[in-house]
Formats: C-alpha cells, sequence, structure tokens
C-alpha cells in the first residue's frame, strides 16, 4: 500500500514518516536548547529558589524561558494529535477506497 500524504496546515505536503522525523528532530532541538539555556547560560528551573544571572535577570525571556519550552511542547503534543488523528482517517479512507493496480501494456 502506498504511504499516505497529508497536508500540514493546508500547506506541506507529508507522509506519516516524515512528520514523525520532524518530530523526534524538533524534540532535539528542543533539549538542547534546555541544556543550553541551563548549563551555559545557568537559568535556574522554575521551581529553584535562585534569581537568574544578573545579566540575564532582566530579560522577560530568561525569566519565563522554561514556562515558553513548556507551553511550546503542549502545543506540539496537540498538534501532533491533530495530525496523526487526520493521518488515521487518510489510512482508513485509502484502505476502503483502494488505488487500482497500474494497467501494463
Amino acid at each position: 500500500m502506498k504511504p499516505v500524504v497529508v497536508k500540514l496546515y493546508g500547506l506541506f505536503p507529508t507522509t506519516k514518516r516524515r512528520y514523525v522525523w520532524t518530530m523526534l528532530f524538533t524534540l532535539l532541538i528542543v533539549a538542547a536548547s534546555v541544556s543550553w539555556a541551563r548549563f551555559f547560560l545557568k537559568l535556574p528551573l522554575p521551581w529553584e529558589d535562585e534569581q537568574p544571572p544578573r545579566k540575564l535577570a532582566d530579560l522577560w525571556l530568561a525569566r519565563n524561558f522554561y514556562w515558553l519550552v513548556f507551553g511550546g511542547l503542549l502545543l506540539g503534543l496537540l498538534d501532533g494529535i491533530f495530525v496523526f488523528r487526520r493521518f488515521a482517517r487518510a489510512e482508513a479512507q485509502q484502505r476502503m477506497n483502494p488505488s487500482p493496480p497500474p494497467s501494463t501494456p
């Protein structure tokens, strides 16, 4: 059976395999960003009582970095749920209406 192709956001045609790889790559970038913020910028975790380093303490992004990452992960999870539902619907449709075999001359 041919892989199902759906359009993400109505713009980008993609297969399920490509979407999973994209999500894994995005998760890798998020993990690298959190590691960079934690170990190189020394941003404290939200439940720690420490303040961010003096240079970064006035930046809104530094104070709310982990909450923004958490919100982005939740939005990515929600997006994944809807996209995988769309893939399941398209696969069921493909099973119901299989394409005719190619004719050979």
